[in-house]
């Protein structure tokens, strides 16, 4: 049966007119193309771009509904306006002119929208056909199988393709009677089921079954109205974020033939509104081919983006039904309370809002009413808005979903002082002595205190009083960090966020005049660490082993207790986890390495699923506070300045915030340029130790991984890019790869040794970036001897934090960012797990979501963000999955993943739904797998995986 299923494929394969085929029984998956195209109805062409608000020189003509939906065709795909602006007069209309001219494989888009949904019903869905007929645009799946044998799929794009290939296999095959076989597929393609014999004797039930849809939906967002549909696998859902659903259709990735859209009427220049639902309609009908508009007096007009010019429909349709009405629901205690929490413990004065529909944000906005200047920059709101009269309605401004838009600021941010008398009080009650370098003493606060006075006064405040606000409590801070009625004032009123910034304790590379740090023994320097501290430690390779052998001990020694120790991944051992200090300390971990496995496993250290960009923040927004940090350090040079060597990322934040700086200083740690120096005058103790640094030499690679490289190097990466590797054998396999490539940038949390022969082939010259022109920018790096004696002193190296390397909208500013990342498995719908397998922890989130979003987003819209892994396990199992492992932990989403990359291929998910990622999916997974797969994807889908 597999020889005659792969026979099958193979003629169709070489059949033109076919659009697709898969044949997974017999592991063999081939795509071709087909040569429809819909023909242009408009004056406007598929990539023409109309600004919908200037007038365009055409008028619109008035139809009927029935007349005007005449226009959509056979194959066509449809935009439908969502939520309260559903045009439901066009969507009847529609439903029945599919019914009664017979259309076939209409693709309707859309986010939620409102009404009965008539075209998910199952009677638009199915429809057995003649197969006589069978245009070719058109794609039909029958399947094969027998009492004996799973069943073997086949999609093809015509019945006269899938007849003559399955004739002509079974023929090669010595199969059944050709006279017999096409009576009988004709017979099943009419609901009938039938019996044969193959020679040899063997009894074979071979079923076969040819249908098409009239529509079928294609959901950016599942309402109720379509679930059920989508769920029993007659309509489609794509994972997508809300902003980016517009550039599914400006890049032509979706091409709309018809955009049905509902509008209030014209006014006397022509203009109308898109009424309470801007969203995604504005690049619809910006890029479909033909626009008809639902005109209905009761919609409301709205401001902002939603304004268009007439000229731009085909058709207009006057309907004037009501809109749908959504009520606020009686809400429960609990979500009374659930709101009541919201609003006092998490909503400051000023805060700029966005919610959601429901009871939840409703009860919310019921307990705000005794906050004041809030904003609103929402993707959509509901009655409570505005039932609860918090906001002026004039601040309410409809923007469309793109990336570029943003509302405008409706609100200052405000800064109030907590109260005079009440930092009076709490500075005469205070005990604690101020930071090193401060020079505070009583007149200077007193100066201070009469500025925060006048200020206090102040209840509307504007932007310079606001900075001056800001300035005034950050010296308040630095004289007296944690001195309640300032720490409260600070939270309480948001200056620190409102402005971008933070509370530092010091800036580390300034120096402090006059003091310099003591060199001690390492037994003597860890004694500063008492029981309950949280203690910070350098990591990769940067980890200063020797200060955490003396830790270990001394904690030991003198029985500290709960001593939390803090750190991304760390070398050598981690002797602090092991059982007999159980009690003494316990690793909190951001980022699971080997040595920290098994703790963490075990219930014996903590881990923080946590961005490798926001970790800085835990400890600049005190929700870590950092009592004693451990760091590794060059030798200080004459000026008294030291490098962090190859480890900046987050020990900056970490020793900026920190009460106390122990350093290991070591001769054999490489010293880097960038955001790693300091001057030794904010260290309180030097431990010299030259230990040679931890050693990862580049292993050899698999042939699956060499290919895997190769794959990335010849088919994503261009020249000129920006790119983003991790550690390992693959982005080594793609580093080789790349020696032909020119003008290459590097921004990149970390690298290794890979990068070094990218570079002096030339290949790697940094000067197309727009953010630090040559330079090699990273926040650590890890490898061999050869690496760290390449970075030592090199201008060439930049290292930075994370806070630059790894944020977003920084990542974004370069061009043709690609971020090449790896991953543990994949399931079918596109949910990428990274740091577990299954339910044991495995490493960490890291930055691989920060440099895929940044690509993803990059300003020239040229970005690649890559995910890329060997198709199966050292075990042979497969790492894409019809569903993850119980426990797996989802790092990227399924909106996230753009490529996937095996030693198969290259799989392209985005603004695809989940039946076409799973068939994408399926290509380059293990052929050993394939059929396994797509039987899994038709039990979870409800329907065959399909291009």
């Amino acid at each position: 049966m597999a020889g005659v299923v792969t026979q099958i494929g193979q003629r169709l394969a070489n059949n033109t007119s076919a659009a697709s085929l898969l044949v997974h029984g017999a592991k063999t998956a081939v795509a071709a193309t087909s040569s429809h195209q819909t023909p242009a109805r408009s004056v406007y062409s598929a990539t023409a771009k109309r600004e919908p608000g200037a007038p365009g020189g055409k008028t619109p003509v008035w139809k009927s509904a029935q007349d005007a939906v005449k226009v959509i065709k056979s194959g066509d795909s449809v935009f439908v306006h969502g939520a309260a602006m559903t045009p439901l007069t066009l969507l009847e209309a529609m439903t029945e002119h599919g019914k009664s001219a017979g259309l076939k494989d209409v693709a309707v888009c859309h986010i939620h929208t409102e009404g009965p949904g008539l075209y998910t019903k199952p009677d638009c869905e199915e429809k057995i056909r003649d197969p006589d007929f069978a245009p070719s645009p058109t794609v039909k799946s029958f399947a094969l199988h027998s009492k004996d044998e799973p069943p073997f799929f086949v999609v093809a794009a015509t019945w006269a393709a899938t007849l003559a290939a399955v004739k002509a296999a079974v023929h090669e095959n010595g199969g059944i009677a050709l006279d017999d076989l096409e009576a009988t597929l004709r017979k099943n393609v009419k609901g009938e089921s039938w019996a044969t014999t193959k020679k040899g004797g063997s009894s074979f039930e071979w079923r076969a079954k040819l249908c098409q849809g009239i529509f079928r939906s294609n959901s950016f967002f599942i309402g109720a109205n379509c679930r059920e549909a989508i769920g029993s696998g007659r309509g489609d859902f794509v994972p997508i974020f809300l902003h980016e659903i517009p550039l599914l259709f400006r890049r032509q990735l979706i091409h709309l033939d018809v955009a049905l859209i509902q509008v209030t009427p014209p006014d006397e220049h022509g203009y109308c509104s898109i009424g309470s639902s801007v969203d995604t309609a504005r690049a619809a009908l910006q890029s479909a081919k033909v626009v008809i508009g639902q005109v209905n007096k009761n919609a409301p007009r709205t401001f902002g983006d939603g304004i268009i010019h007439v000229s731009h429909f085909d058709a207009l349709v006057e309907s004037n039904v009501p809109l749908p009405e959504h009520p606020p629901k009686k809400r429960s205690a609990i979500e009374n309370k659930i709101g009541e929490l919201i609003a006092k413990e998490l909503v400051d004065n000023g805060a700029t809002l966005q919610m959601g529909i429901g009871n939840i944000p409703d009860a919310a906005l019921a307990s705000l009413t005794d906050h004041k200047d809030l904003g609103i920059h929402s993707e959509m709101f509901s009655d409570g808005i505005l039932r609860e009269q918090l906001f002026p309605t004039h601040w309410l401004s409809w923007r469309s979903g793109d990336n570029n838009s943003c509302t405008r600021d409706v609100a200052l941010a405000r800064a109030v002082a907590y109260g005079q008398a009440v930092l009076e009080r709490g500075c005469a009650r205070a005990r604690v002595g101020p930071p090193r370098g401060t020079g505070s003493n009583s007149s200077h606060l007193t100066g201070v205190l009469k500025k925060f006075r006048r200020i206090s006064r102040e209840i509307e405040v504007r932007i310079k009083r606001v900075a001056v606000a800001t300035r005034v409590l950050r010296k308040l801070i630095g004289i007296y960090p944690k001195m309640q009625p300032v720490r409260y004032a600070i939270r309480k009123y948001s200056v620190s966020a409102a402005l971008r910034s933070n509370v530092l304790y010091r800036e580390p590379i300034a120096p402090i005049v006059g003091r310099k740090p003591a060199y001690m023994k390492k037994e003597e320097a860890v004694q500063m660490i008492k029981s309950g501290d949280i203690v910070f430690i350098h990591g990769a390779a940067a980890t200063p082993l020797t200060l955490v052998e003396a830790m270990t001990e001394y904690g030991k020694r003198m029985n500290l207790r709960n001593v939390q120790v803090c750190h991304i991944h760390t070398e050598g051992k981690a002797p602090y986890m092991a059982k007999d200090c159980e009690g003494i300390f316990r690793g909190n971990c951001f980022f699971v390495g080997a040595n920290s496995r098994v703790a963490v496993n075990d219930g014996r250290a903590d881990f923080v699923p946590i961005f490798l960009s926001e970790i800085p923040l835990l400890f600049q927004r005190r929700a870590i506070e950092l009592d004693v940090a451990l760091i590794q350090v060059t030798p200080p040079n004459a000026h008294g300045f030291c490098s962090l060597g190859t480890s900046v990322d987050c020990v900056r934040a970490a020793l900026t915030n920190a009460r106390i700086i122990i350093a290991q200083v070591n001769k054999n740690l490489p010293l880097t340029y960038g955001d790693g120096i300091i001057h030794e005058s904010h260290v309180d103790a030097f431990v010299e130790d030259h230990r040679p640094m931890p050693q990862h030499p580049c292993r050899k690679r698999s042939p699956a991984e060499d290919k895997i490289g190769q794959l990335i190097a010849q088919e994503l990466v261009q020249d000129g890019a920006t790119l983003q590797l991790g550690i390992g054998a693959i982005p080594d396999a793609a580093l080789h790869a790349l020696s032909g490539h020119k003008h290459l940038g590097i921004h990149s949390e970390m690298f290794s040794d890979g990068l070094i022969d990218l570079i002096e082939t030339g290949a790697v010259t940094n000067h197309l970036k727009r953010l630090s022109p040559g330079k090699t920018v990273s926040a650590f790096c890890v490898g061999s001897q050869r690496l760290y004696d390449y970075i030592h002193e090199n201008p060439f190296i930049m290292m930075t934090t994370v806070s630059y390397t790894n944020m977003t909208y920084l990542i974004a500013k370069n061009p043709k960012v690609t971020a090449i990342n790896s991953c543990i498995e994949v399931d079918l719908t596109g949910q990428v797990v990274s740091d577990s397998i299954g339910l044991k922890i495995y490493s960490g989130v890291g930055g691989q979501v920060d440099f895929l979003r940044g690509a993803a987003i990059g300003y020239d819209g040229l970005g690649k963000p890559i995910l890329a892994l060997p198709a199966t396990t050292s075990k042979g199992e497969s790492k894409i999955v019809p569903t993850i492992k119980q426990g797996g932990g989802v790092v990227t989403t399924r909106a996230h993943v753009h490529y996937i990359v095996t030693e198969f291929g290259t799989a392209y998910l985005w603004g695809k739904n989940l039946r076409q990622r799973a068939f994408e999916l399926i290509r380059v997974a293990h052929p050993d797998h394939r059929e396994w797969l797509e039987r899994e994807s038709y039990k979870r889908l409800k329907v065959m995986p399909s291009p």
